[in-house]
């Protein structure tokens, strides 16, 4: 989960960058946040973690909930989920302060019963999902709705993190096969000390 740069004096990858034990290579090729400097990022922007919060509520948040690739559980916190999860353990340690249950899991191959939550979230992970497909497919399988908050296609910070993270490809619903799904998607700008950011968010509904 990657959120915005608040145009600050540190934006959010000075700040990774400024601890160089802050990242660690792993052994696929991806990279590890130290979940202390990531969590960091909250404190120093937290006007607009709540701008990006109420994005997601805005969407229609129902029922039984959980984060995907929550991180250190900073929105599911906020939006009340009942379950934070991140493929990273020492992330989601961090995430049980503020979540009832937490979980290491790959959003490739999610660890619940089918239909056993309402709302999955999605909040600036999606980019970061190599297996987007499969990981639709898990979220339609396992819940009744999907929300995800990412970055608008074209976004100026958007293309500024591809130069740092190569791995960061956004979703794109013309690739997918949806039919029988109800999509709804919306688009918010938000203004920072020194640019405009693009977000978009897509709640999915299975038919």
């Amino acid at each position: 989960m990657i959120p915005l740069s608040a145009g600050l004096s540190k934006t959010r990858s000075a700040l990774l960058k400024q601890e160089a034990s802050g990242l660690r290579l792993k052994v696929d090729g991806t990279m590890e946040f130290n979940p202390a400097t990531y969590d960091k990022w909250y404190e120093y922007n937290r006007t607009v973690f709540l701008q990006e919060a109420d994005i997601i509520r805005a969407a229609g948040i129902e029922g039984r909930s959980a984060e995907i690739g929550a991180g250190t559980g900073r929105f599911a916190g906020e939006l009340g989920a009942e379950l934070a999860m991140d493929q990273s353990r020492v992330m989601i340690e961090f995430a049980k302060t503020r979540v009832k249950s937490v979980l290491v899991g790959s959003a490739c191959s999610l660890p619940f019963r089918d239909k056993s939550m309402d709302t999955l979230i999605f909040a600036f992970s999606m980019s970061f999902i190599k297996c987007k497909v499969q990981a639709l497919n898990e979220a339609k399988r396992v819940s009744k709705s999907l929300i995800i908050l990412d970055f608008a296609p074209g976004d100026s910070y958007l293309e500024d993190l591809k130069t740092e993270f190569k791995e960061i490809e956004p979703l794109n619903l013309n690739q997918l096969n949806l039919s029988g799904t109800s999509i709804q998607t919306n688009r918010a700008t938000l203004n920072l000390k020194d640019r405009q950011i693009t977000l978009t968010t897509i709640k999915l509904r299975w038919q």
